[in-house]
């Protein structure tokens, strides 16, 4: 099953210390935070990924650049065919793709120290990265949403 982000109609509030500043129309990603944080794991790209990291390790860059190119190419191509059948106020927002791309890349660093030794990047590194990544995310999705982009 794919994890798209789907997106329905509301009104979004706008509080600033519990107090509402703004209101409007716009789109906003259906579920509570921690249940579109799981969405944003490529679970059927890392699935692919993993077993052929592992195999190709860090004796053959040249191999691993492909098959890292071949997910970035993938993770939206396989996200889009698998929204082609929602409807269109549940399909996700174009900006989505870049985010899903985003994600994949830094959870192949996570989970594939042949990648991060590729690139260059340290445990710690690849640590705080994807820190970031996972509690930035929804929110910047939650921002780029708000200006329908």
């Amino acid at each position: 099953m794919a994890r798209v982000i789907s997106y329905s109609p509301v009104t979004p509030t706008i509080m600033t210390f519990g107090v509402q500043v703004a209101s409007g129309g716009s789109k906003s990603p259906d579920g509570g935070y921690f249940e579109r944080l799981v969405k944003y794991i490529p679970g059927e790209t890392l699935a692919f990924f993993v077993p052929f990291a592992v195999l190709i390790g860090s004796g053959n860059p040249f191999l691993l650049w492909v098959l890292v190119v071949a997910c970035v190419v993938g993770t939206p191509l396989y996200l889009w065919s698998n929204s082609r059948s929602l409807a269109a106020a549940k399909k996700p927002l174009p900006h989505y793709y870049v985010l899903s791309v985003v994600a994949f890349i830094v959870w192949a660093l996570g989970v594939a120290p042949s990648f991060a030794t590729l690139i260059g990047a340290s445990d710690l590194g690849v640590t705080v990265t994807m820190g970031v990544t996972v509690f930035l995310l929804p929110k910047v999705d939650d921002v780029l949403a708000a200006w329908g982009i």
